[in-house]
């Protein structure tokens, strides 16, 4: 289908979704209403690396406390009124090496690796049934590797993941992995996670057999552990964000979007640091990122109409 085309009530283009006839609504509503007082608009990109724009805004803008707000981004026709948060975690093991006709005289650090990214699964799924939750957590392991140390490449803090090479006739010695988890409540924290990793390790060397080659005895060690980001959950007060939320009932239809189901979205990070009650919520559409991607140009009216009547109530 070419891109910008009309058909039974949706447009097609890429970006019509995410988000394009969202800010297209806003910049309408904006110049239909005219000057407003108390009302401050952000655009900006960067979300998909590390949140850089929003820590940038934070940074440099403390001294705001907007008390509600509004996110073209996200929701798809339905309010999304809270969110989990977002922890990325990095870890290498290091084992020890050992011929591979010898496997016991070695320590494999992907087979250590494994055992602790089954037990963080466990943990997790045990902390939901526990835990006082605003949604259930998740954990993915988005990526692993593992191999023998590479002596030759230089080993610095620069490298995401360690310098090794693949050797098919010896002993893992050495592996790196990555998880990504939507803590669901302000209890599931990166210094439980890591904390749980450590006693996991522990248990996987006690259970490890031991050999008489005293020599291959050590025990293996979480070699490094990065913690890229930490963004907690947050959930928005219903009586501060109804006014919000009545205001667009033409575009949500008082459907409400769960938070798990759905990804993180940076701006609530300022929602929780500063109290503010958020509301993601963006035209009806679908495929989003998809060559197909679509929005409702009925939606997108509605949307528009509704953020008129919002800014007029700011009218100077």
């Amino acid at each position: 289908m070419p891109l910008g085309t009309f058909r039974d009530g949706r447009y097609y283009n890429r970006g019509a979704l995410d988000t394009k006839g969202g800010i297209a609504c806003v910049l309408d509503a904006v110049s239909r209403v005219g000057p407003t007082r108390g009302v401050s608009y952000l655009f900006y990109g960067d979300e998909e690396n590390n949140f850089a724009g929003m820590n940038r805004f934070l940074e440099t803008h403390q001294g705001l406390f907007p008390e509600r707000a509004i996110s073209v981004c996200g929701g798809a026709g339905k309010a999304l009124l809270a969110c989990r948060g977002c922890i990325e975690i990095e870890f290498t093991i290091r084992g020890k090496s050992g011929h591979a006709a010898r496997p016991h005289e070695g320590v494999s650090a992907v087979e250590a690796a494994v055992f602790v990214i089954d037990g963080l699964k466990r943990f997790v799924e045990t902390a939901n049934r526990h835990m006082l939750t605003q949604a259930q957590s998740s954990i993915n392991f988005a990526a692993i590797h593992g191999g023998s140390v590479d002596t030759k490449v230089e080993q610095t803090s620069g490298r995401r993941i360690p310098a090794m090479i693949e050797t098919a006739n010896a002993t893992v010695a050495l592996a790196w992995f990555l998880i990504d988890v939507r803590p669901g409540s302000s209890e599931m924290t990166p210094e439980l996670l890591i904390a749980e990793a450590r006693a996991l390790l522990c248990r996987f060397n006690a259970a490890r057999p031991k050999t008489h080659h005293a020599s291959f005895d050590s025990l293996e060690s979480i070699d490094s552990i990065k913690l890229n980001f930490n963004r907690g959950p947050y959930a928005s007060q219903p009586e501060k964000i109804e006014t919000l939320f009545d205001i667009f009932r033409r575009v949500h239809k008082g459907a409400i979007e769960s938070p798990e189901t759905f990804g993180y979205i940076d701006i609530a990070e300022l929602a929780r640091t500063r109290n503010t009650a958020l509301m993601c919520l963006s035209p009806e559409g679908g495929n989003i990122h998809a060559a197909d991607e679509w929005v409702s140009t009925e939606s997108v009216i509605a949307y528009r109409d509704c953020m008129v009547e919002l800014l007029r109530h700011y009218k100077v």
